[in-house]
């Protein structure tokens, strides 16, 4: 617990500016969820749209798509 509040009260008295602040976090946060990917294995995403050849008898506001994801424990490059 307090190996984790030693870098929060650093932050806190070297950034005044609360957006900076968040800002920076963010950028950690993101570096460290993208090397936890590369560990991992490779993402896969893929689409999946339906279509029908029937017109439908009414009408959508907007499309919906459906974005599917998955990985692996060993590259997709090999």
């Amino acid at each position: 617990m307090v190996a984790a509040a030693v870098p929060l009260l650093y932050a806190i008295c070297m950034y005044k500016d609360y957006e900076i602040l968040n800002h920076r976090m963010l950028l950690t946060l993101m570096d460290r969820i993208s090397n936890m990917k590369m560990q991992n294995g490779a993402w896969l995403y893929g689409l999946i749209q339906v279509t029908s050849s029937d017109p439908e008898p009414f009408a959508y506001d907007f499309d919906r798509s459906i974005i599917m994801n998955d990985w692996y424990h060993q590259s997709t490059n090999e």
